[in-house]
């Protein structure tokens, strides 16, 4: 017969013996468990990755386009106005009158009730950018061709004046004594 000591070693042992068991059985769930969520975990890292890399192309994407639109005003030296209808053409109560858009890269909204508030176009997030060359660029084309009849009536101009001081030019050269050795 089993002592009262030797039976509760054993029971403790037996107790001891099945919560390991049960462990390992939680161990082996818990290491499956553990393998998907690396995956998830790598998984992850490559989406932010692959987001980082498209956003910074985005950025740059960004940056060349403003820088577009910007050296063609600076180049010919343009203002453009844009009228707030071409952004919101179906709200009739927007407060906005006119929009700058300038050299430096600023856009600048006039409200009708005379205040102004300016932005640079950098700090707008790419869809909203879309959005505001979509209304300039028709209003940038048609400054561009405004500038080019000037340079053509001036060239006109100047032509005809050049004609003149050719003309000049060589009744001098005709009129003067040949030079004599």
């Amino acid at each position: 017969m089993k002592t009262e000591a030797e039976v509760k070693r054993e029971l403790k042992l037996s107790d001891a013996l099945s919560e390991d068991a049960h462990d390992r059985v939680s161990d082996a769930d818990a290491s499956f468990g553990l393998d998907e969520f690396i995956e998830v975990i790598r998984e992850t890292n490559d989406e932010v990755l692959q987001v980082e890399e498209l956003k910074t192309h985005v950025a740059e994407l960004k940056e060349d386009l403003i820088r577009y639109f910007t050296e063609i005003v600076e180049e010919y030296e343009l203002e453009l106005k844009v009228p707030a209808e071409s952004f919101h053409p179906k709200e009739k109560s927007s407060n906005i009158q006119t929009v700058f858009l300038n050299k430096s890269g600023i856009i600048s909204y006039n409200f009708k009730d005379g205040s102004v508030k300016s932005h640079r176009l950098s700090d707008y997030q790419p869809s909203e950018l879309m959005t505001i060359f979509s209304v300039a660029m028709p209003h940038l084309r048609e400054a561009l061709g405004a500038k080019r009849k000037d340079y053509e009536e001036m060239s006109n101009r100047l032509s005809k004046i050049k004609k003149y001081l050719t003309f000049l030019k060589e009744k001098v050269k005709s009129q003067k004594p040949a030079a004599q050795p």
